[in-house]
């Protein structure tokens, strides 16, 4: 069996020397007389990634094939073999034929996908990305293209954070002339939901939209059976902002002599807007630059886990498997490590499961693997221009297909307002999950203590502790849900 290039779609195996099986689903291989136990690396990477990365799951003895890969199993041994990698190819440095090909490519990939027997339609964010598969489509079959969009019922000070791309994606609706639906989301939607969505997700997700995805996909199917969506854009073409300050550490360590080292730090504190760069600009590239911008902080872990579940397990699995010295640009080695880890162990896993929990196929034709082999020759040179100046050489490739409004926009983030939702109708759920007699199994796991602390402190507003609960509230609700064998929500 094999795993696509890219790992849009899952497959899992359960293999203990003796027992094979294999399903696109966790939940069909549990429903064999299998033992649920947690595999405890697993553990360690989940709360250190946010994600768990394949191919484990967080069940002993339960795997999730790679992408790229293929196995076979014959006579009580499993081969695994990758059949496709990105290729470190000959670099493009001509702007035209970057240009040139990502467009050719990129509306080619649009076309074959829209090829359907039923009814199809684009998930429209308001970001760069979905708009510019928007504006393929509509170039191909014109104007009337169903569109569906997911905002909040939130305060109006919140607003502009959380519900700026719906107004963005009801502009470019206006624009292209597309039949645009909306949907708002209130905080007692994740509260009624959230244990369903873990139960199809199959796999803790510790982020909050999760929720919104969910449900827009089943508004949309009342309408479609497939939606295209814009994933995989960042990743390829260098829109997420620690590209940015991975090319500014790269500078500061070139720096000879101590005099010019004395003066940046200062700068970049000033322009990057983040804490405590000072002391992290001597990270060394790959892995550990990686996990410094992804990973989950070493004092907080110790603060969360029990002992052993502290240990550093994930920093020598990702170096055993990703070899750093495969790219020499040290940006690229970045987004490639993105590319295999989070976009389709946590971005492709959120979406798909989403969308399939309500019959709807999510296809992603920015992920085609031709388009991917070619983006990852471009030069980041032409993707990163400064830190409000990504996707340099997207923007320019699919200037004829974005709306101004679009093209000249900095990168704005989709969130979810999962953090005034844990102040509000989840509130009282929350502080229930992630108390040690929710869950009895996981208190060797968990100082419980220490998380009613991290949760009183973000629940007051005196720090910022989001991403860190959703981990534990997420975790704990998967636990009673498939190790405990609680019923389907």
């Amino acid at each position: 069996m094999a795993r696509d290039r890219v790992g849009i779609k899952p497959l899992y195996y359960y293999f203990d020397g003796n027992k094979f099986i294999f399903s696109s689903e966790i939940k069909a291989i549990l429903a064999h007389p299998v033992p649920k136990v947690i595999d405890h690396e697993a553990l360690c990477h989940h709360f250190r990634l946010f994600f768990t990365p394949a191919p484990f799951t967080l069940f002993k003895n339960v795997f999730k094939l790679r992408a790229g890969h293929c196995l076979s199993c014959c006579q009580g041994k499993l081969r695994i073999e990758e059949y496709w990698d990105i290729p470190d190819g000959l670099e493009i440095k001509s702007k035209g034929e970057a240009a040139e090909g990502i467009t050719s490519l990129l509306k080619d990939s649009v076309k074959r996908q829209i090829i359907a027997d039923r009814p199809f339609g684009v998930f429209l964010s308001g970001g760069i990305d979905s708009t510019a598969v928007l504006g393929l489509v509509c170039d191909l079959v014109g104007p009337g293209v169903k569109t569906y969009s997911v905002g909040f019922e939130i305060p109006p000070s919140a607003a502009g954070k959380f519900n700026r791309v719906l107004e963005y994606a009801r502009e470019t609706s206006r624009y292209f002339g597309t039949d645009h639906r909306e949907l708002l989301i209130k905080d007692t939607d994740a509260r009624d939901h959230i244990e369903k969505i873990i139960w199809h997700l199959e796999e803790p997700v510790p982020n909050p939209s999760q929720i919104p995805l969910f449900l827009l996909a089943r508004e949309a199917k009342k309408d479609v059976a497939v939606v295209l969506g814009g994933n995989g854009g960042d990743e390829l073409f260098g829109g997420y902002s620690r590209y940015y300050y991975s090319k500014l550490m790269d500078r500061y360590q070139r720096i000879p002599g101590i005099p010019g080292k004395g003066l940046l730090p200062f700068f970049l504190e000033q322009f990057s807007g983040r804490r405590n760069l000072k002391e992290k600009l001597n990270t060394p590239p790959g892995t550990d630059r990686f996990l410094l911008f992804l990973g989950q902080k070493k004092k907080t872990l110790s603060r969360i886990l029990q002992p052993p579940f502290t240990e550093d397990l994930t920093r020598p699995f990702l170096k055993r498997l990703y070899l750093e010295d495969k790219f020499q640009d040290h940006m690229k080695f970045l987004m490639y490590l993105d590319f295999k880890t989070w976009l389709p162990d946590e971005s492709i896993l959120r979406f798909d499961k989403t969308t399939m929990a309500n019959a709807l196929e999510h296809r992603v034709p920015i992920l085609d693997h031709r388009l991917t082999e070619f983006a990852f020759r471009i030069s980041t040179d032409y993707k990163v221009r400064g830190k409000k100046n990504s996707k340099w050489i997207f923007r320019e490739a699919m200037k004829a297909y974005l709306p101004p409004h679009i093209l000249n926009k900095d990168k704005r983030g989709w969130f979810s307002p999962g953090s005034s939702w844990l102040r509000g109708a989840l509130k009282d759920f929350t502080y229930d999950v992630l108390s040690p007699d929710y869950c009895p199994a996981t208190r060797d796991y968990f100082n419980f203590p220490e998380i009613k602390k991290i949760l009183d402190d973000h629940i007051s507003g005196a720090v910022y502790n989001m991403f860190t609960i959703w981990t534990l509230l997420t975790f704990q609700i998967w636990h009673k849900t498939f190790v405990n064998g609680r019923a389907k929500p």
